[in-house]
């Protein structure tokens, strides 16, 4: 797996949406992190896009992406005990 999971380089934190890039073949149906199943929201050939386990332990940890119990790549991220998000509010409906 190319070093590119989103928002490695500052950590993720459990929890937290990932994206892994690589050349997978077959298609990925598991990630684990630290051996902890992610939770896969789309995947690819060449992309998956996935949730962090909330029991994701904290430091540095390997991500494993997977098809039919066979890995397919690896990888090394950070997951930290929390990570900055972005929040909306919706406006009060008046009618």
């Amino acid at each position: 797996m190319e070093p590119a999971i989103y928002r490695a380089a500052h950590g993720l934190a459990p929890g937290s949406f990932a994206v892994g890039f690589g050349a997978f073949s077959p298609v990925p149906d598991q990630v684990l992190v630290g051996g902890v199943a992610g939770q896969i929201i789309a995947a690819n050939q060449s992309q998956v896009n996935f949730v962090l386990p909330a029991k994701a332990s904290v430091g540095n940890t390997v991500v494993s992406v997977r098809a039919a119990g066979k890995e397919l790549a690896n990888g090394e991220a950070i997951i930290t005990g929390a990570g900055p998000g972005i929040f909306v509010r919706q406006p009060t409906d008046p009618s």
